[in-house]
């Protein structure tokens, strides 16, 4: 049997997953982040070399295909175990999110560690905004929400209305025992994006739990790409557009108010949109795209498949923005 591999990196980290033709999904990897420009060039090889050996368990190997983004083909020469490919199936983030959802054009909402908002009509037209990084904007990000839950968190002394308690968990989401010590890591330490971007998982959970100023956060930040979108759909004319609005990245898919925010502005601009929040990842877009490539037909029997083998692995993994490498395999 054909077995494939997925691989999908961004700002926080790089997953790999090996997959049978069947859809089961046999082992998963993970890394760290493979955005050079934050990392240096040294970095995003090493994560995808811990990814691969990760979700193969570092045993010598031969595939049928690799799909993923980035430099898929020298793969062979940044690993520790020989690994044999019969073809690199390059691909763009755009396309492992349009996968997720089992189809190749529509909408699509990046909201990760960063953000952007892409259009792709049937006939192949396209138009992406946004991507622009954690100084210009990065709107509707995870770092854009975890700047706006630390800051709610430092202003909630200010009045009544301004309470919040983002005041406790921003701390514990920052490994730290106040703001103070948030103040040390931003001004002193000088921590990076993803430590930052890591906030916007507790915003979410308070605003889940009822805490008025983090929902707010959160429908600030959707609304901010939900500009986006709908300046996409304008330039695109989809306004009449009968297609799928697909999420992607670990906010996008994982936050009820976010999306719920976000796909009420978009429809406000295209109401026959199909918002979806897929029940796979990226990286299982890479293996859809992988496995298309090697002529097994896209279907829902393939997807449930999919999103039956990978329930011991995303629960291992939790909610997706641990920097620690992960190897969960077959073979273990």
């Amino acid at each position: 049997m054909n077995n494939v591999i997925g691989v999908d990196g961004g700002g926080t980290k790089c997953d790999a997953v090996l997959m049978d033709e069947t859809g089961t999904v046999l082992g998963w990897g993970r890394g760290g982040p493979t955005h050079g420009l934050y990392v240096g060039r040294d970095v995003p090889i090493q994560s995808m070399r811990d990814a691969v050996i990760g979700a193969t368990g570092g045993s010598p190997m031969r595939v049928a295909r690799v799909a993923g983004v980035g430099l898929l083909a020298r793969l062979h020469e940044w690993l520790e175990q020989p690994l044999e490919a019969d073809q690199f199936v390059p691909c763009g983030e755009q396309d492992l999110g349009f996968a997720t959802a089992l189809t190749t054009h529509g909408i699509l909402v990046l909201s990760g560690t960063g953000s952007f908002a892409y259009g792709r009509t049937e006939d192949g037209h396209s138009r992406h905004e946004g991507g622009n990084g954690p100084i210009i904007a990065d709107e509707g990000s995870a770092y854009h929400i975890g700047i706006l839950g630390i800051r709610a968190a430092f202003r909630a002394g200010y009045s009544e209305s301004r309470r919040t308690s983002l005041v406790e968990a921003v701390p514990r989401g920052m490994g730290v025992k106040d703001l103070r010590e948030v103040f040390r890591l931003l001004y002193i330490d000088r921590i990076g994006r993803t430590q930052v971007a890591s906030v916007a998982q507790f915003v979410d959970e308070e605003a889940e739990k009822g805490d008025r100023v983090a929902a707010d956060m959160l429908r600030r930040a959707a609304g901010e790409l939900g500009e986006l979108v709908v300046e996409v759909v304008h330039e695109l004319k989809m306004e009449d557009a009968d297609c799928a609005m697909v999420a992607t990245g670990s906010v996008a898919q994982g936050s009820r108010i976010f999306w719920e925010t976000l796909s009420e502005t978009a429809l406000g601009a295209a109401p026959k949109l199909r918002p979806i929040q897929p029940k796979v990842r990226p990286v299982i877009g890479a293996c859809l795209l992988a496995l298309r490539d090697l002529g097994v037909e896209w279907d829902q029997a393939l997807l449930e498949r999919i999103v039956e083998t990978q329930e011991p692995f995303v629960a291992k993994l939790g909610n997706g923005n641990s920097h620690a490498d992960v190897a969960l395999s077959a073979t273990q």
